[in-house]
């Protein structure tokens, strides 16, 4: 082994745990549109998680066994639909500013803030996912994701001392402490697997595959494969435990980070077709964003600029803030790095030019000169990104109505540069505000949430294997209420055996049963489907916990919920005045034995009112 090769490319400490900043603004688009996609599927059942008429007011809430008095949520200020649908709106609104990266730092903690009271509004309803993009949102209020490719850094582009990104890499304490996160999820939830079933008779998979309300199609076809099944298994407990250490290999370290994100791609991807466990998978891919190498984005960035690009010139109007303003945004989200920008008082041909025109000039890699509707999509037709856009142009109505939008624009320049004001010329924040109290933190987090992981092997373990290593109470607090609590123990120790669907039997005032959780009619027969009788993955989280026990106190406010939805929709003897909530269990069986049978459980019964007491009334 050629011992020169090997230090002439080995990697710091400092290189390992350091981000490029295009990762960063990558990481910064995923996270932000995964967020405005939550918040759109969360819209429609908005009144029934996170209201007082749906399945938890405020009441029930406090006192609950899914509530802890250190969480904060502005979602509880009131439990109006109105309200709650405003405080959404406001949600999506910092949301979309951070996918566009502007005013960056801030619509990151208002993100944040927003999505862990979200949380705490209603924890029955969330996922292993929501943990991971909670603790992504947290590491990023530290990180400078608006450094590049955002709207900040356009305006930084065009302010009298711009901030210049001489470093491709950011290294801080907390660019080390998102990298830990993401190993802290696979390792602990690797080590958490430490029942024989995973480890020993390599059957995890197996009894994971055989729950009906995660497995996919393909997942229960893999079923007919025990062998291949105890492959996989083996192959995700050692995933888990080791493959994240790819990452961390001190010797070209790009290459293993590239090589690691294809990996763990894969990896994922491949879960997600066999189980549906929510957008699990997709947090996680987004999170190994933070990984891409310098070299990857260096090796694109040079595929894409070809001469047609690199040849553009834009010319603006420089005493126009707004124009300023949208054409450094427009070359800064969508096109390639050297783009020639300039005023047009650099060319008097071209500033007589804008002023007949009334337009800002494009000028291409052959010389051609375009102006106003056409010259932006012209500009478009060159970006890596919106490129499709050019097939527009074949429209004359669509060329006809964006020349009657620019025209109005231009004809109101000065009105527009005075509304967007509020999009200060200013230089970029690239490091740590505050480094001293930032980094310590953040270094505090990292241990923080190093002690809670390590806390967690206690949960299912026996008394004598106990480590009991605790969280000190004088410190327990800061975990749920800045939600970096964490437990990477899916399908752990082992997977539950224990599966089943619910029939919810109603009778009505004119004695009419019927299943009041599918609005057919009764029957105690498997429904060929499970997965599709949750609405979305919101409800099948809600349901699955209600069977647990230790929220046994959820299922009368459910009741409760149930009927006031139905009977505000059904009158007189067809009201529904009671039901009995059954959960139908079935054991998963071992390998080579035949399927167990199907038994009912009665969880709860409830009556929705007393007909002979509304006579009297």
């Amino acid at each position: 082994m050629n011992f020169k090769y090997l230090t002439s490319h080995f990697n710091s400490f400092k290189e390992i745990f350091s981000i490029d900043f295009r990762s960063l603004a990558i990481f910064r688009f995923f996270i932000a549109s995964l967020s405005i996609y939550d918040l759109l599927i969360a819209w429609p059942s908005l009144r029934a998680f996170y209201t007082d008429w749906g399945v938890l007011p405020r009441s029930a809430l406090f006192s609950s066994s899914s509530w802890s008095y250190h969480y904060i949520s502005i979602y509880n200020i009131s439990g109006v639909p109105a309200v709650i649908n405003l405080l959404f709106v406001i949600h999506l609104i910092v949301s979309i500013m951070l996918l566009v990266g502007f005013k960056t730092r801030l619509a990151t903690i208002l993100t944040w803030f927003f999505t862990i009271s979200l949380i705490a509004r209603n924890p029955m309803v969330v996922t292993g996912g929501y943990v991971i993009f909670r603790m992504g949102l947290f590491w990023a209020m530290f990180l400078p994701l608006g450094a590049k490719w955002s709207i900040d850094s356009a305006l930084n582009n065009v302010c009298e001392n711009p901030t210049k990104l001489i470093k491709k890499l950011f290294f801080s304490v907390a660019s080390i402490g998102i990298i830990l996160q993401i190993l802290f999820t696979y390792v602990f939830a690797g080590f958490h697997k430490r029942d024989p079933v995973w480890d020993e008779e390599y059957l995890g998979v197996y009894y994971s595959l055989h729950i009906d309300q995660f497995a996919t199609s393909i997942g229960q076809y893999l079923l007919n494969f025990p062998t291949f099944l105890e492959f996989l298994t083996a192959f995700v407990v050692y995933v888990q435990r080791y493959g994240i250490l790819l990452f961390l290999i001190p010797v070209k370290n790009n290459y293993f980070r590239l090589f690691g994100i294809f990996f763990f791609c894969f990896f994922h991807i491949g879960l997600n077709m066999t189980m549906n466990i929510g957008w699990f998978q997709i947090v996680s891919i987004i999170m190994l964003a933070v990984f891409i190498p310098s070299n990857f984005w260096d090796y694109i960035l040079k595929k894409l600029s070809n001469k047609e690009r690199l040849g553009l010139e834009i010319y603006y109007d420089n005493d126009c803030s707004f124009c300023k303003r949208i054409v450094f945004t427009i070359t800064t989200l969508f096109l390639v790095p050297g783009t020639k920008v300039m005023p047009s008082t650099t060319d008097k041909k071209i500033h007589k030019m804008m002023e007949d025109e009334n337009s800002w000039i494009v000028r291409d890699h052959k010389g051609n000169i375009t102006t106003r509707f056409s010259a932006l999509m012209y500009v478009f037709s060159t970006s890596p990104l919106i490129f499709p856009l050019k097939y527009l142009t074949k429209s004359s109505g669509f060329m006809k109505f964006g020349d009657n939008i620019y025209k109005f624009v231009a004809n109101r320049r000065p009105f527009f540069s005075k509304v967007t004001d509020f999009m200060k010329f200013k230089p970029v924040q690239v490091g740590t505000p505050l480094p001293l109290l930032l980094n310590t933190i953040a270094l505090f987090a990292i241990i923080y949430c190093l002690y809670w992981n390590l806390s967690s092997f206690d949960r299912w373990a026996d008394e004598e294997d106990k480590d009991n290593i605790e969280i000190p109470q004088s410190a327990f607090w800061i975990g749920p209420t800045f939600q970096i609590n964490q437990y990477w123990g899916l399908f752990s120790p082992k997977p539950m055996i224990d599966d089943g669907w619910y029939v919810l039997s109603a009778a009505t005032e004119s004695g009419e049963k019927f299943d009041l959780f599918t609005n057919n009619e009764l029957t105690w027969d498997k429904p060929d489907n499970i997965t599709k009788m949750y609405k979305n993955d919101r409800w099948r989280k809600y349901l699955m916990n209600l069977w647990l026990g230790q929220h046994s106190d959820h299922r009368l406010h459910y009741g409760r919920y149930l009927c006031r939805e139905y009977n505000s929709k059904n009158f007189g003897t067809d009201r529904v005045q009671s039901f009995w909530m059954y959960y139908m269990i079935e054991e998963s069986p071992a390998p080579g034995e035949e399927q167990k049978g199907i038994y009912p459980s009665k969880i709860h019964e409830h009556i929705c009112y007393y007909p002979e007491e509304e006579n009297k009334s």
